[in-house]
């Protein structure tokens, strides 16, 4: 695929891969992946807290990690479209800083009100999702430089 060529496409496709990846796993039978965050992090408000226990509007927070894939597949369809580097560099940098702190605000919100005994729960998918906006960002911006970058 002439897409994946560049390697800037290649890392957001690796977030978007593996944002579908499990991200935490309790016991055996639950696991939350970047897609089911949201979900997970209020099914454990309303178990830790009560059914009656209003809704803290902040933990609409963890909506934001949507803007992960959303923003990793708008990087791909810019850097193929757009034929100016310069042009592209610039979105795919706005795009790619929108990754990292979408990423970072949710995790770290749902850390915060699922509490920090979820560290223990942590699967390979948070790992390798965090490694590849982590990357994102040096790429993104000529840090990591590839030998075929155009």
């Amino acid at each position: 695929m002439k897409i994946l060529e560049h390697p800037l496409n290649v890392v957001a496709a690796a977030v978007i891969l593996f944002f579908f990846f499990p991200w935490f796993t309790i016991g055996n039978t639950v696991s939350f992946s970047g897609a089911t965050l949201p979900q997970g992090a209020k099914n454990l408000h309303i178990m830790v807290s009560g059914l009656h226990t209003p809704f803290p509007l902040l933990l609409l927070l963890t909506y934001s990690v949507y803007l992960v894939p959303l923003a990793a597949f708008t990087i791909i369809i810019i850097d193929s479209v757009v034929k100016d580097r310069e042009k592209s560099g610039n979105y795919n940098q706005i795009l790619a800083c929108i990754t990292a702190v979408s990423f970072i605000t949710s995790l770290l919100y749902f850390f915060i009100s699922a509490g920090t005994d979820t560290f223990g729960s942590l699967s390979i998918g948070v790992y390798l999702s965090c490694a590849a906006v982590l990357l994102l960002i040096p790429v993104v911006f000529g840090i990591i430089r590839f030998s075929d970058d155009r």
